[in-house]
């Protein structure tokens, strides 16, 4: 279960969601950053040399597609304009009391939204800009570490306390 030691970020350079909302790309399934160098054959003395020509960076992600989802929408949508993004890929467990993480420009190469009988999802191949930045933060909302913090709890009640359907509950006064 490596995938639980990294949360994923993409947010589009242009986000229009208010609260970071566009931020978190929920249930990262798989993912990986790739450093690649292309290589010159030198042919020195007889024999074969290499030097670099060039460097490039790629990310992989794949998350859980979430029909709907106001911040995979706004992705989908700026890839398919040809808008940069900006990733950050961060540890989930602290470092010398950082969270570490990869932040970079990319330029997506690739959206595939897929679906079978067991799964649904959005794989990504995003093309780094330059370069990555390595870089930490030393705190991130709770939500992001424990997703199921942010969900709703059900509170214990008495029979009789309440009536109705959780989304609709009422107090029963003390007369009724």
């Amino acid at each position: 279960m490596a995938q639980k030691n990294y949360i994923a970020v993409v947010r589009p350079a242009d986000d229009k969601l208010d609260n970071g909302e566009g931020l978190l790309l929920a249930d990262l399934q798989e993912g990986g950053h790739t450093i690649e160098s292309d290589l010159a054959e030198i042919v020195r003395a007889g024999k074969m040399d290499y030097g670099v020509n060039s460097t490039s960076e790629e990310i992989k992600l794949t998350v859980g597609h979430i029909p709907g989802d106001a911040g995979q929408e706004q992705v989908k949508v700026a890839i398919k304009n040809g808008k940069q993004l900006r990733v950050w890929v961060i540890e989930t467990k602290k470092r010398e009391d950082v969270y570490n993480a990869i932040f970079a420009y990319v330029q997506a190469e690739s959206y595939e939204m897929s679906f079978d009988d067991e799964d649904d999802t959005i794989e990504l191949t995003l093309k780094v800009k330059w370069n990555s930045a390595d870089g930490g933060f030393t705190e991130l909302p709770e939500e992001w570490l424990n997703p199921s913090a942010s969900a709703e709890l059900v509170e214990f009640e008495q029979f009789g306390e309440k009536t109705g359907s959780y989304e609709n509950q009422k107090e029963l006064g003390t007369g009724a």
